[in-house]
């Protein structure tokens, strides 16, 4: 009986190459506020308000004529930022992942090698 049975991983396409800052920017300007990532900005801003945060209307929903390029490029700066954290914990979780995998497969062959003990032993 085999307790760890190996996944035939799928073949994936290639990841697509990260935008440019000048394509980020292009996206930027051509924004507006009804966009995904504000949206999603508002909504952590909002459960942050419901959680006791003193944040304004104007601040959680500013008019778009009132976003400028400089905070619109601050948005998009954050959203790297957050991104490249995200990218590095990735990668972290991966060379943790392929550690527990060694692990287990050590664990395994360890196991198969006290029972062709423990059998030498009863028989012997």
């Amino acid at each position: 009986m085999k307790m760890f049975k190996s996944k035939n991983k799928p073949d994936l396409p290639a990841r697509p190459k990260p935008p440019t800052w000048e394509q980020m920017e292009e996206d930027l300007i051509s924004s507006t506020k009804k966009d995904i990532i504000f949206t999603i900005r508002n909504k952590k801003d909002s459960e942050a308000n419901s959680l006791g945060g003193s944040i304004s209307e104007d601040e959680k929903f500013p008019k778009e004529e009132d976003i400028s390029p400089e905070q619109l490029f601050k948005y998009a700066s954050l959203f790297v930022e957050n991104n490249d954290e995200l990218n590095s914990n990735l990668q972290i979780l991966t060379e943790k992942q392929n550690l527990l995998k060694d692990v287990s497969e050590h664990l395994r062959e360890t196991v198969e090698n006290v029972k062709k003990q423990a059998l030498v032993a009863i028989d012997g």
